[in-house]
């Protein structure tokens, strides 16, 4: 019988207040942090083409030409998942927001996960004080 390797992923503030929650649904039992922003930022992706408002949801930040170009074609919306991946794989790197796995902080995209029924991942986006 197989077994589905579901991750509850979570966007929380600074202070652990739950903003979103999510699911993402894995093949493998044991998968990296790259692999987990991979999955996500391609299923927001998907829900930023379907929403016919274009709201940005999560990680997914369309660039200004992007952004231009679903207002110009209502019935088309034009983003690229490839270069969302890029940026949110950056932003980890470079400290724009930072992930915990079972409330422990990971440190690099090639720390691996065991995915088990109780699993939780927060990602806790960090912001510029104006």
């Amino acid at each position: 019988m197989l077994t589905a390797n579901i991750l509850q992923i979570r966007d929380e503030s600074a202070t652990g207040h739950v903003i979103k929650e999510m699911i993402l649904e894995f093949q493998n039992q044991i998968v990296t942090i790259k692999q987990i922003i991979h999955e996500r930022v391609s299923f927001e992706v998907e829900q930023y083409i379907r929403d016919k408002n274009n709201e940005i949801h999560g990680l997914v930040q369309p660039s200004f030409k992007e952004n231009l170009l679903n207002k110009t074609r209502k019935a088309t919306n034009n983003i690229d998942g490839t270069q969302q991946i890029k940026i949110a794989l950056e932003a980890f790197e470079n400290n724009g927001f930072f992930i915990l796995v079972d409330d422990i902080q990971v440190e690099s995209l090639k720390d691996k996960v065991t995915i088990n029924d109780k699993t939780v991942i927060s990602f806790i986006k960090l912001t510029q004080l104006v």
